[in-house]
């Protein structure tokens, strides 16, 4: 970081006095400064921001399709991928990279689903897999008027269990948790 050269000019060649730097430039040369900071944190923040993305990714049994179907039509989202089993491309010698039975090859074997600028994963848990369910996680999700949070989460929340109901809070104009119908236990926060 260096000085604009009109001025480091002036101060190297002793053309502006001490009692003229403090008094006049000084303010100046604090803003440069600031200025300067700003865009390297800018600069450093968007390079953080362009390399690393964090995405959950939820593993269902079975209805992973019925569940991306319906959090596409709550949030207004687009799947981008849904990817069964049955997609399954053969190994370079023909074979099947592992066995299917036919009645898991209708399961979702990866999804993608775009909600705003974020993208949810998902799959069906894989064939020969025990049942799982989803413990010590949530997903969090934030929005900028309690209206939407609200509607929102009374549609996750449908033919599922509230952990917490909706309503304003010390932190925030409106914060609740539910586990929805597929078994993901969601936080909806609104600041």
């Amino acid at each position: 970081m260096t000085l604009p050269s009109a001025l480091a000019q002036k101060v190297a060649g002793g053309k502006l006095s001490n009692a003229w730097w403090c008094a006049c430039d000084l303010q100046g040369a604090a803003i440069w400064v600031q200025a300067q900071l700003d865009r390297q944190a800018v600069s450093s923040a968007a390079a953080e921001k362009d390399t690393m993305k964090i995405s959950p990714y939820l593993v269902f049994n079975g209805n992973c399709e019925d569940a991306f179907s319906a959090y596409a039509a709550i949030f207004d989202g687009t799947i981008l991928a849904m990817m069964r089993y049955s997609d399954l491309p053969p190994t370079p010698d023909g074979q099947p990279p592992f066995e299917v039975q036919e009645a898991d090859k209708h399961k979702v074997m990866h999804a993608q689903l775009k909600i705003g600028s974020d993208v949810i994963m998902a799959s069906d848990a894989a064939p020969g897999r025990p049942p799982v369910t989803i413990k010590g996680v949530s997903v969090q999700v934030g929005f900028d008027t309690v209206e939407e949070a609200k509607r929102v989460f009374d549609a996750l929340a449908e033919g599922g269990e509230i952990q917490m109901p909706f309503e304003a809070t010390f932190w925030a104009r409106g914060f609740g948790t539910c586990r929805d119908r597929f078994g993901v236990l969601w936080m909806l926060n609104c600041d």
